[in-house]
């Protein structure tokens, strides 16, 4: 086996790529037209690629893309997409048995870090074997819940829900259909491109006046977000889905395709639209709907557990963080310390609510 160490942004995508089929759990947020986009947007000349080769045909079988970052002293990697990500994992493929403990000895081989801290990493998350062959510490803690539903023709879906959830439901869709929109769904590159900065223009107009993510205004997240968006499309990972009424574009959302999940990461509309009109349900439907057609056993609705999500009965599923300290740190440890400290005071805090 072989490692590779990269310290600028990612180019090189085909054995990536590959790779990314390879592992059946893998998320848009793993995706190489994702990463480079943010990569490119965020952090062009500091990122650092550790990838192992090997198996039968001497391709990849794991890859992580970090980026290097000083805390109090302590010498920390996080998986590039920051914040913007809501799922943070590595890429393992299913068929190589040793992938986890071959990045677990690439990762271990660089003498130049203290910590490996993984925010956002699903129950099944890659991360997860790698942490089960770390020769070193790690820590386990709660993060953010997303919401899933089971996709289904949307007929069936409701036909499955209790009974007061179901017409309420009914009524609702009923409403968007007596208002006369209709959604497109958009999958060609450059059309996605287009569409995406129609997006954040209506995501601009849907929160005139109220307080919104201040990231979501900046130059490198709509340059990222616009040129994903495309790039994920152009490989079948992203379907942008615009509504119109009598013709207008009235409101539009981002679908990201992942291996087994669809996740509706953001939506804009046109503040007239809540008057009288469920818009929750409305993107829910389309993208339940899309994910059914596209086989999909799952759709999340990211982060947060917001009433909107809860109306349509998910399952709630919790990321967690993980952090895994270099064996020869002893820095690492007090970083351990400190997260598990910060994650009793907040779980205190919340009991005491």
């Amino acid at each position: 086996m072989t490692t590779q160490r990269e310290q600028s942004c990612p180019d090189s995508v085909a054995e990536w790529e590959d790779l990314y089929g390879a592992d059946p759990g893998a998320t848009p947020f793993q995706a190489p037209a994702w990463i480079g986009s943010w990569c490119r947007a965020y952090a062009p000349d500091r990122v650092r690629t550790v990838a192992v080769r090997g198996g039968r045909h001497g391709g990849e079988i794991a890859r992580v893309v970090l980026v290097p970052e000083m805390r109090r002293g302590i010498r920390v990697l996080r998986p590039a997409g920051g914040n913007l990500a809501d799922f943070t994992d590595v890429l393992l493929d299913a068929s190589a048995p040793d992938a986890a403990r071959a990045l677990a000895e690439a990762l271990v081989a660089g003498a130049d870090w203290d910590v490996l801290d993984f925010p956002e990493v699903p129950p099944d998350g890659g991360v997860h074997r790698l942490r089960y062959v770390w020769p070193g510490r790690s820590l386990v803690t709660g993060s953010s819940v997303c919401p899933e539903l089971v996709p289904a023709a949307f007929a069936d879906f409701l036909a499955a829900l209790p009974g007061d959830r179901r017409r309420h439901l009914a009524y609702r869709v009923r409403s968007l259909a007596r208002a006369g929109i209709e959604d497109v769904r958009v999958t060609q590159p450059a059309a996605v491109a287009v569409s995406a900065t129609r997006l954040l223009r209506l995501h601009d107009l849907q929160w005139a006046g109220r307080p919104m993510n201040p990231e979501h205004r900046t130059v490198a997240f709509r340059r990222h977000f616009v040129a994903s968006a495309r790039d994920l499309a152009a490989r079948g990972q992203a379907v942008v889905i615009d509504y119109r009424q009598a013709g207008e574009l009235v409101a539009s959302a981002l679908n990201l395709v992942g291996n087994n999940v669809l996740g509706g990461y953001l939506y804009g509309y046109h503040p007239r639209l809540r008057t009288g009109l469920d818009i929750g349900t409305m993107f829910t439907r389309s993208a339940l709907e899309l994910a059914y057609e596209l086989g999909l056993p799952r759709f999340s609705q990211l982060r947060g557990v917001e009433p909107a999500k809860l109306k349509w009965g998910p399952t709630l599923r919790s990321n967690h963080r993980v952090v895994l300290v270099h064996p020869r740190s002893l820095r690492g440890r007090s970083y351990v310390a400190a997260v598990t400290l910060r994650h009793r005071v907040a779980a205190a805090a919340h009991r005491s609510r």
